[in-house]
C-alpha cells in the first residue's frame, strides 16, 4: 500500500490527507475438530508482534490494536479497535472446496473488521503504546497495521490440520470515510456515478460470484432477465453484491408499468422517454442533480415496486452507511471485492479504490466544499 504525499502538484493540501479508511475481511477458519477456531484466532491476535522499529534498527514487539469476542452481537469496540465477528453468511461450500480443507475440521465463518485508519498519515497507537527507544507514542501507519493482521492470521493457520480460505460468499469490503465528519455528499455521490460508469469493465476483473446479476423483471423484452453480455448460470450471481445499473433498470420498470396503467399514450410517451435516458451519460446526469444521498435513494424504486427484493446496502457501493437510522459508520462502503487473504491482493484494491475516491475533485477535509462528479 502507498501513501501519497501531503501536497499535490498545484501545491494544495492533498484531498486525501484527511480521508480515513476501513477494512472488512470475510473468510473461513479450520481447526483441527478438538480446537475451537474462534477462540484460537482470538489468542493469535491478542499475542504481541514483532515488527522493525522506524526509529532505530532493532525489532521489537508489539500488541495489535484489538479488542473485542466472537459472537453473534456484534464488536466491542468496532472503530477504535480492530474486532472479530461472526458472518453468518459465509458458509463452506462443501462439494467443491471439502479437497481443498483438512479432513475432520471444524470451520467458523469470520470477519475482522479493522478500526478507523488514516490512508496517509500515521496514528497514535490506541492501545498507548511507546517506542522502547525513545519513549515516543507509537504509531500505526495503514500499510504496517493491515500487514501485521494479514500476516498474523497466516501464521497462527499454517500448521497441520489448519487453513483460512475464501470463497464464493466472501468480501473484501473497504469503507471510505472523511475524518470526524461525514463524507462529502459529492463524493458520496461521484462514487457511485464512478461504479455506475464503469461496471462492465469491473466486471472483467471480478469473479462471476461478485458481479450483480440480480432479475429485472419489466414489461420491456429483455429487461426480465440477466445483463445480456453474460452467459453464467443464476446460481453463481451473488445475492450480497448488486450492480449500481440495477437501480436505474428498476426505476425503468417501474415508469413503464405506471404509464401502461394510464393508458396507451402515456406508455408510448414513457417508452420513448425511458429508453433516451436508458444510458450511463444520461444516469450520471441525473445523480449530479442531487444534493443529499437521502434525496437521491428516495427515487430508488421500493421493495414493492421493484422487481424483485432491492437492497439499498447490497450494492456494489452501498450508501446507507451516510443516513441516519442506518448505524453510525458514516462511510462509503464499497462491498463489489472477493474475499481474499493474500496482501498483495488487499493492498492494491484498498489503494485502487481510495485513488478512485479521490478523482471526484472534492476537498475531502471540508465537508462543506463543493465538488465535480466524475461523468
Amino acid at each position: 500500500m502507498s501513501s501519497p504525499a501531503s501536497v499535490d502538484a498545484a501545491g494544495q493540501p492533498s484531498i486525501l490527507i484527511n480521508m480515513t479508511t476501513g477494512i472488512e475481511l470475510e473468510f473461513l477458519a479450520y481447526t483441527p475438530k478438538n480446537v475451537k477456531p474462534k477462540a484460537y484466532l482470538l489468542k493469535a491476535l491478542r499475542a504481541p508482534v514483532t515488527l522493525k522499529c522506524s526509529k532505530c534498527a532493532a525489532s521489537h514487539s508489539w500488541d495489535l490494536p484489538f479488542a473485542g469476542k466472537l459472537d453473534h452481537q456484534g464488536d466491542v469496540s468496532p472503530f477504535c479497535l480492530w474486532s472479530l465477528t461472526s458472518d453468518m453468511s459465509v458458509v463452506p461450500c462443501r462439494k467443491t472446496e471439502e479437497p481443498y480443507v483438512p479432513k475432520d475440521s471444524a470451520w467458523y465463518n469470520m470477519e475482522l473488521k479493522s478500526r478507523i485508519i488514516n490512508f496517509a498519515r500515521p496514528t497514535t497507537c490506541p492501545l498507548g503504546q511507546t517506542y522502547p527507544c525513545t519513549g515516543e507514542p507509537f504509531l500505526w501507519d495503514a500499510n504496517t497495521e493491515i500487514s501485521a493482521f494479514v500476516q498474523r492470521i497466516h501464521e497462527a493457520f499454517s500448521g497441520p490440520g489448519y487453513c483460512v480460505a475464501t470463497n464464493g460468499l466472501t468480501g473484501l469490503h473497504i469503507h471510505l470515510g472523511n475524518f470526524k465528519d461525514i463524507m462529502p455528499v459529492k463524493s458520496s455521490l461521484g462514487m457511485f456515478s464512478l461504479w455506475t460508469a464503469l461496471e462492465r469493465i469491473f466486471d472483467e476483473v471480478l469473479p462471476v460470484s461478485r458481479i450483480g446479476m440480480e432479475k429485472v423483471a419489466g414489461p420491456l423484452p429483455g429487461i426480465d432477465r440477466p445483463h445480456a453480455v453474460y452467459k453464467y448460470d443464476d446460481a453463481l450471481s451473488s445475492d450480497w453484491v448488486g450492480s449500481c445499473s440495477r437501480v436505474f433498470l428498476e426505476m425503468l420498470r417501474r415508469d413503464v408499468k405506471k404509464a401502461f396503467e394510464k393508458g396507451p399514450e402515456s406508455a408510448r410517451s414513457t417508452i420513448i422517454d425511458q429508453l433516451k435516458s436508458c444510458n450511463v451519460p444520461a444516469w450520471l446526469a441525473y445523480i449530479s442533480t442531487f444534493d443529499t444521498v437521502k434525496l437521491f435513494r428516495d427515487t430508488w424504486p421500493s421493495n414493492q415496486t421493484a422487481g424483485t427484493w432491492l437492497s439499498h446496502r447490497s450494492l456494489a457501493v452501498n450508501l446507507t452507511n451516510l443516513e441516519i437510522g442506518y448505524g453510525n459508520k458514516d462511510t462509503v462502503e464499497i462491498r463489489a471485492a472477493p474475499g481474499s487473504l493474500d496482501l498483495s491482493e488487499i493492498s492494491a484494491w484498498y489503494d485502487l479504490m481510495v485513488y478512485l475516491t479521490s478523482l471526484n475533485k472534492s476537498v475531502l477535509c471540508n465537508s462543506q466544499s463543493t465538488s465535480t462528479l466524475i461523468v
